[in-house]
């Protein structure tokens, strides 16, 4: 089916509206913040006394703003009991002259702020640095659900572009505007879904996670789908946030999966949340070994790959505070956090996870005990970097998507996503 281009303009423009969802949530926050009168005015409002701390809800939102005494804004998750609340959507609408001195703030001190602080994420030629990312993860509990969303919103302009894209790799062109317009997009992706990955957000994740159909979704897949490293490590991160709940749909997953690479992907979560919670290590050890037994009577093509992915996720678990480093895998992939390089190098953005290293073993299961125990920013830079600064080209993007797209292709494995 071709592209319509009005499936894609539509898209796009609800892509531009969850941006400034985004950036209008923050400049309320930082104009709270930066804004002395404004929060006199909130205070006077519930009649907080001066030097006492209190909250204050932005509109359309789940967060809570806390409001200290040296007037620094801390953002929470739930209300914290014995603080007097201030609604701000029902203060905003009884309230002209608030409403007024908002908009003040907002033009001032904090539009320009927000969008400082969001573009790294969104932008499509950059990488955020390490401190760029710290910065606004400061802010996730406020940005987190506006993220995933935006996320969501990316992963279906992927859908729309992909089948073209697919189509020019299988017919040997390389290099066009929508290649790049996608690998950006990609990244984009990435970058939001690890804003929205922390383990605090567990509870409106699973949530989300329970009304999905994993038929062609996991925490995992959108991005682990896309075979490279630097992508398999953010999408592990997501795994971690969703955690615990989730362990049994990925295991009926994995008993369903028809695919080596779907397979390897709900494989890849399992592994992921067993290196992160080590009491639940041995159960989901158990499990996958169980589910590796049923692979004769399942009569699964290519049975050899499935056998291979469960032998290296087992062993990956197995080894798991036995002393066993990644140094190979490290090395092959130029990671190294003393350097301030992190796990954002060349090779991480063009390595099949998917792929066997030096040492024998999947790449995207030898990687996921240094991504586990690495901290969020430190799967970027400690400075901000362009594509072009990694030499990844035109030619590069194709054939790591002609590998996961395009079947028979000589960059890609025996088997790949359809």
């Amino acid at each position: 089916m071709t592209l319509q281009p009005a499936q894609l303009h539509e898209t796009v423009a609800l892509m531009a509206a969850d941006r400034a969802e985004m950036v209008e949530a923050l400049a309320i926050a930082l104009a709270i913040e930066s804004d002395g009168s404004l929060q006199a005015q909130l205070r006077k409002l519930e009649r907080v006394p001066d030097g006492e701390p209190f909250m204050v809800t932005p509109p359309r939102s789940g967060a809570w703003l806390k409001l200290d005494n040296d007037r620094r804004v801390t953002v929470h998750r739930e209300r914290l009991n014995g603080l007097a609340t201030v609604d701000l959507a029902l203060a905003l609408a009884s309230n002209p002259g608030l409403t007024d001195a908002l908009k003040r703030a907002l033009s001032r001190t904090a539009l320009a702020p927000a969008f400082r602080l969001l573009d790294p994420v969104w932008e499509m030629k950059d990488i955020p640095s390490r401190e760029q990312y710290a910065v606004l993860h400061r802010w996730s509990p406020l940005l987190e659900q506006l993220a995933y969303k935006s996320g969501t919103r990316l992963s279906i302009l992927l859908d729309l572009l992909r089948p073209e894209i697919r189509r020019n790799l299988a017919g040997g062109e390389n290099v066009g505007p929508q290649l790049y317009t996608y690998w950006s997009a990609l990244h984009v992706m990435a970058n939001l879904i690890m804003l929205a990955s922390d383990a605090q957000s567990r509870p409106w994740l699973n949530d989300m996670a329970s009304q999905l159909s994993w038929t062609m979704w996991t925490p995992t897949f959108p991005l682990l789908r896309e075979r490279t490293v630097w992508l398999a490590a953010c999408a592990a991160r997501s795994a971690l946030a969703f955690g615990e709940p989730v362990i049994g749909q990925y295991l009926a997953t994995l008993s369903k999966a028809e695919h080596p690479m779907k397979a390897f992907d709900a494989l890849f979560g399992l592994v992921a949340i067993a290196l992160d919670r080590k009491a639940l290590a041995r159960s989901i050890l158990s499990e996958i070994r169980s589910l590796k037994q049923t692979l004769d009577g399942r009569h699964v093509a290519h049975t050899y790959y499935f056998r291979m992915e469960y032998d290296d996720a087992m062993r990956t678990i197995l080894e798991t505070g036995a002393g066993q480093q990644t140094s190979v895998e490290m090395r092959e992939l130029g990671w190294g956090f003393q350097s301030g390089v992190g796990l954002a190098t060349r090779a991480a953005l063009s390595t099949d996870p998917a792929s066997f290293s030096a040492s024998g073993r999947f790449v995207g299961f030898s990687i996921l005990p240094v991504v586990v125990s690495a901290a969020p920013e430190e799967h970027y830079c400690t400075t901000a970097i362009r594509w072009s600064d990694l030499d990844v080209s035109g030619e590069d993007i194709a054939s790591i998507f002609r590998r996961a797209w395009v079947p028979n292709s000589l960059e890609a494995a025996s088997h790949v996503l359809q």
